[in-house]
């Protein structure tokens, strides 16, 4: 157990699945909360919670994932801006993707959620650390 907190506090990616599969947790159980229990549209459960999703999932990398620990609000608001911004291409193909899925493949829309998570979390991924976070130097991701 030590050695895999050891493993999960000093790399990255290990850093980016474990923070990842969290934010897929969130974004899961905020489609589930209001798909099911709240009878929302698959269309807008899917939305809300990629929204919630992108909002978590930019805290933990931020601070957890690369390890920036510069809390100037400004900075802070252009990281955001540019993770956000970045993320648009990303919640479009989850959005569309798992609308196509749904209507074009009579797999239930739980999983078809599932399935574009698999691909959006492997594009999020070069897209935080290879144009949003890169320009952080001296953090946990460039040691």
């Amino acid at each position: 157990m030590r050695r895999f907190l050891r493993r999960l506090t000093e790399e990255e990616l290990v850093r980016y699945l474990f923070f990842g599969g969290l934010t897929t947790g969130v974004n899961l159980a905020v489609f589930s909360l209001l798909r099911y229990a709240g009878n929302a549209s698959a269309d807008t459960a899917n939305f809300v919670s990629i929204a919630a999703a992108v909002l978590f999932a930019f805290i933990v990398n931020r601070f957890y994932v690369f390890g920036i620990t510069d809390t100037d609000m400004t900075e802070m608001l252009l990281d955001f801006v540019n993770f956000t911004g970045m993320r648009m291409g990303t919640l479009l193909i989850e959005f569309f993707g798992v609308g196509f899925l749904i209507r074009y493949t009579g797999i239930s829309d739980f999983i078809c959620k599932c399935m574009i998570q698999v691909i959006v979390i492997g594009l999020n991924y070069v897209i935080s650390k290879f144009l949003v976070f890169r320009k952080h130097m001296g953090g946990v991701a460039d040691e």
